[in-house]
């Protein structure tokens, strides 16, 4: 059976691993940050436990002094959450059934003088949203999907204000969990908060499993672009079809949207040897009740997840394909 997430370690993880065990001089997480401070341009980066505790210290100390945080109704329900705690007003938009995100006229349509803060969520698939600094709000994004490269194979040049990208088990770049946070603007707030939370700080241990992988980045991605491209010409066959990444390659599971049943489609999958998970069970709309959005409750019954690891060969690749190719 095909698993929906593996986790991928090579040697060269195992090696940096034990470096860091062994040599006391090894700075890990500045290692680390240094390869994003130089990959991504930008001048503070802070790497933290889980993107849920980055989301939290940006709020707590940005002094927004309430308001209201518009977000997907397709984010993860824990940001909500966050949002309430911290004295806010979330306004939750529907998404475009194509990508999966907020489109910028819904964003408009819902600007006020109450809006504080945009948060733009992508679980699955990046695109670039550099458009929504024309709102004239501050603009956090964050990427469960991880770390990726566009398709001219360049680092993704990020024009949000504020960056936060997740490290989780199941993704190319990770650390067995954990969070980027980066921006160009005045970080001292996060430095002052983390100085007396240090707990909240990214172990060294686990920043030493992600400096290899990012090295390799191009690597990966190139293995990936050829995976995704199989996938997406088998689905074309059944009549079903992808969220658009638009000029990027960053995807944390391949998404499919299907028509019929999910329990059909998945059944039908599991007795040809793959296993899949439905898509956007952690999200907003599945979790809170008395939302509309209709777009974004059409795409949590028919979207389903397929393999993506980067230690499937070449003969479960082909697997996936065909069976992407005949889904009922």
């Amino acid at each position: 059976m095909i698993e929906v997430s593996k986790k991928y370690f090579r040697r060269k993880e195992m090696d940096s691993l034990l470096t860091y065990l062994v040599e006391d001089d090894f700075d890990a997480v500045g290692e680390l940050s240094k390869l994003i401070k130089k990959n991504y341009d930008k001048h503070n980066v802070k790497l933290l436990r889980d993107y849920e505790s980055a989301f939290r210290i940006f709020l707590e100390k940005l002094e927004l002094k309430g308001g209201e945080i518009m977000i997907s109704a397709l984010a993860p329900v824990s940001l909500y959450r966050v949002i309430i705690e911290k004295g806010f007003t979330p306004i939750v938009l529907d998404v475009s059934l194509e990508t999966g995100l907020v489109e910028f006229d819904s964003y408009n349509n819902n600007l006020r003088d109450k809006t504080v803060l945009i948060i733009n969520t992508s679980t699955y698939t990046y695109i670039d949203t550099s458009y929504l600094k024309d709102l004239g709000v501050p603009v956090i994004d964050i990427l469960l999907c991880g770390i990726g490269l566009d398709v001219n194979m360049d680092s993704i040049n990020f024009n949000s204000d504020y960056t936060i990208i997740s490290l989780e088990e199941d993704l190319i770049v990770n650390s067995l969990g954990g969070a980027i946070f980066f921006t160009n603007h005045e970080t001292k707030y996060i430095d002052n908060y983390l100085k007396h939370n240090p707990h909240l700080i990214l172990s060294g241990l686990n920043a030493s499993l992600a400096i290899s992988l990012i090295n390799d980045l191009e690597h990966f991605q190139e293995r990936r672009i050829h995976v995704i491209e199989a996938y997406k010409n088998s689905i074309l066959k059944s009549g079903y079809y992808t969220f658009d990444s638009g000029d990027t390659t960053i995807y944390s599971s391949f998404p499919v949207i299907v028509k019929k049943s999910l329990k059909e489609i998945q059944h039908y999958c599991k007795n040809n040897g793959l296993e899949t998970q439905r898509g956007y069970l952690d999200s907003i709309i599945r979790n809170i009740r008395g939302l509309k959005c209709c777009n974004a409750k059409s795409l949590t019954s028919r979207t389903l997840l397929i393999p993506l690891s980067l230690s499937m060969k070449k003969k479960g690749i082909e697997l996936i394909s065909k069976i992407l190719s005949t889904l009922p």
